[in-house]
């Protein structure tokens, strides 16, 4: 909607911008913290890293080169935890996607525990980032539209 002076307003300078910094704002602010076995919560995001003996273990459901599976926890029970299954990081560090299929893991192939959760340190440098590029862009604009763009010639004959 543009401004009285038919300058568009601050929001729609924004507005083609608005689906990237849901992304980046959606992406950056969590992380993966270790958590007990018996603190975990249903429903929750989880990534198990499994024990060397589990590749063999588990090698019929999720391969033999998987070092972690990330998923959505189903239950966790004193023989294991059983998730559906988003994703597996191999050894060599590559990132496989997975839709959802079920695995239980029992508790002696388990390594670590781990749960996503908001990071406060990553949340609070994108808000002071997203707030100082707000206020540049604001006093950017309000620089440009307060010279108005009229040049008055001064001592010209």
């Amino acid at each position: 909607m543009p401004d009285t002076d038919g300058s568009p307003s601050l929001l729609a300078r924004f507005r083609p911008f608005g689906p990237l910094l849901l992304i980046i704002a959606a992406a950056s602010c969590f992380e993966y913290g270790a958590v007990p076995r018996t603190n975990l919560a249903p429903g929750r995001e989880v990534r198990i890293t499994i024990t060397p003996d589990a590749r063999a273990t588990l090698a019929s459901q999720i391969g033999t080169q998987v070092r972690s599976v990330t998923g959505q926890l189903r239950t966790a029970d004193s023989s294991g935890l059983t998730l559906a299954m988003t994703g597996t990081t191999l050894l060599d560090g590559t990132d496989a996607p997975w839709s959802g299929e079920v695995v239980t893991i029992p508790v002696s192939d388990i390594l670590v525990t781990e749960q996503r959760k908001i990071s406060s340190g990553k949340t609070i440098a994108l808000v002071v980032l997203v707030s100082s590029l707000t206020a540049l862009v604001a006093l950017s604009v309000g620089l440009s539209t307060s010279s108005g763009g009229s040049s008055h010639a001064t001592g010209a004959k």
